[in-house]
């Protein structure tokens, strides 16, 4: 009578737009809960566990596995092969073990003599051009002798100075004054150069060259000019070869701007006459040359002993190249005093 009561109750509107939900009868907290065990259950998807395993440090049996104690002999029908073998081996379920084939060597280019006949048969450029007609003939020299071209392009577009005449004016002058070698690296500017020949003849008249080069690579380690005093640097062999000349005497030897059919007469004159320096530096000879003939030789030795290791006094050392220039303003100097 419940039943058919119910299904007598008329539907209202409410009902027809809002679908029955499964368990819908359930209470919320219920299905709160039943909601999150689901979503837990779904984050539980990989598990790792592992167990506990004891390791044992027996030395004896480690000791008879390395000797083999442990091994058992191959069942085998050939009396000839008696072999030993673990007991997980896998030949333990062979009945025979067939021979080793030996390793062959095979030779590093494999059957030279196929590949000459191979390629010996191919069609030259020539043998093909009777197969093509005008055309194709046409179009194959042109395309032959644009290539052709374009490697000639290609090779010449470095083109490398090997008789080195590259070097500025300043360069051939220094390599024709101090005969270095065609491979030395020199000095492009008039103030590097002076700076090391100056401090070449420097180290080359102190009592300890070594010395002088390290104090002077102390005092003057943030000035460029001097970074030819480092052994990695490439003016390191031209510094090293003019304490070399003035070491062995030739300090101021020099190509002569007279040509090799003057007289002996002008070479001789021109030999005795100094090398006149720039105004800076005669300026500054000059000067020292006029207190020097004033207090003596005394104050010529305190220069060299506390300045000579500065380049602007070089002309103070014998080996200098205007230190004959010193020596002739020192004379006139002393006369007129």
């Amino acid at each position: 009578m419940a039943a058919s009561r119910r299904s007598d109750r008329p539907t209202m509107f409410s009902e027809q737009l809002l679908c029955e939900q499964p368990n819908q009868d359930e209470p919320v907290r219920k299905r709160q809960r039943k909601g999150k065990r689901v979503e837990h259950k779904e984050q539980e998807e990989l598990i790792a566990f592992g167990y506990e395993a004891r390791i044992f440090d027996d030395k004896n049996t480690a000791t008879k596995v390395e000797q083999g104690h442990y091994l058992l002999p191959w069942q085998s029908d050939d009396a000839n092969n008696k072999m030993m073998l673990d007991r997980f081996d896998v030949r333990h379920l062979l009945e025979s073990i067939p021979p080793r084939i030996p390793h062959r060597d095979f030779p590093k280019e494999p059957y030279p003599d196929i590949d000459q006949e191979r390629y010996a048969d191919l069609d030259s450029d020539e043998e093909s051009l009777f197969d093509m007609s005008e055309d194709e003939r046409d179009a194959l020299v042109d395309e032959k002798r644009r290539e052709k071209q374009q490697q000639e392009e290609a090779s010449n577009a470095f083109k490398y100075d090997y008789e080195g005449n590259s070097q500025s004016d300043l360069q051939r002058k220094l390599a024709a004054q101090y005969k270095t070698a065609a491979d030395m690296p020199l000095p492009d500017t008039q103030e590097q150069a002076d700076t090391i020949v100056s401090t070449a003849k420097a180290a080359a008249a102190s009592v300890n060259p070594k010395l002088f080069e390290i104090k002077t690579q102390a005092r003057q380690g943030n000035n460029p000019l001097y970074a030819f005093l480092s052994q990695r640097h490439p003016l390191y062999r031209f510094y090293k070869h003019i304490i070399w000349l003035s070491s062995s005497g030739l300090g101021a030897y020099g190509d002569s701007s007279s040509s090799d059919d003057d007289g002996d007469d002008d070479d001789d004159k021109k030999d005795n006459q100094p090398t006149q320096p720039p105004d800076d530096i005669a300026g500054v000879i000059q000067k020292t040359a006029q207190s020097v003939a004033r207090a003596g030789k005394a104050l010529e030795t305190r220069i060299r002993q506390g300045h000579g290791q500065n380049p602007k006094f070089g002309f103070i050392h014998p080996g200098h190249q205007y230190h004959a220039y010193y020596k002739q303003q020192l004379e006139s100097f002393q006369k007129s005093t």
